[in-house]
């Protein structure tokens, strides 16, 4: 293995759903850098999707909660011209879709009233205020895979996806 080759950045899938695979991105150190979710071709391949993204991405521009993780910019992949890529700060985390997986698996400890209760709470609380600031625009993406719990806190990410997949108007 040259220098060269041992000195480049690298990334890590952290997991993979509908819109895209949420990578974690190493520095040419191997030191975690931050995150990024490659939004899958078939969405990111309608125009009126990104336009709508970077809309909303500088709609919230200013938009500060501990509540979410803070995006800090959407770019096309390097040689993808239908990959786009969501990125923003390290979660430090554990994913509630983790905790869940654990606690229904019997590996992890069970999931009580009172952390449902507080969980609902913090991201309820995030998202009242998400909505206020940024003129009642819907996360659009909340999943437990979105939903970061470190240190007794709650944290969003991807709260910018809402008016993009409003574009790709899916019927049922």
């Amino acid at each position: 293995v040259s220098a060269a080759t041992s000195m480049a950045p690298s990334e890590d899938l952290l997991f993979r759903d509908g819109l895209g695979d949420r990578l974690l991105i190493r520095d040419a150190h191997g030191r975690p850098a931050h995150e990024c979710l490659l939004i899958r071709p078939e969405l990111s391949s309608v125009p009126a999707f990104e336009f709508a993204l970077n809309e909303r991405l500088w709609l919230v521009e200013k938009f500060d909660h501990p509540g979410f993780l803070t995006i800090r910019n959407i770019i096309r992949a390097s040689g993808q011209l239908t990959s786009i890529s969501l990125v923003h700060d390290l979660t430090g985390g554990t994913r509630l879709s983790d905790v869940l997986a654990r606690a229904e698996s019997g590996g992890g400890q069970p999931i009580t009233a009172g952390a449902t209760v507080f969980l609902l709470k913090e991201v309820l609380d995030a998202l009242a205020e998400l909505h206020r600031q940024s003129g009642d625009l819907a996360h659009g993406a909340i999943a437990p895979e979105r939903i970061v719990l470190a240190d007794g806190k709650v944290r969003i990410a991807d709260y910018v996806l809402g008016p993009g997949i409003e574009q790709l108007r899916y019927t049922t």
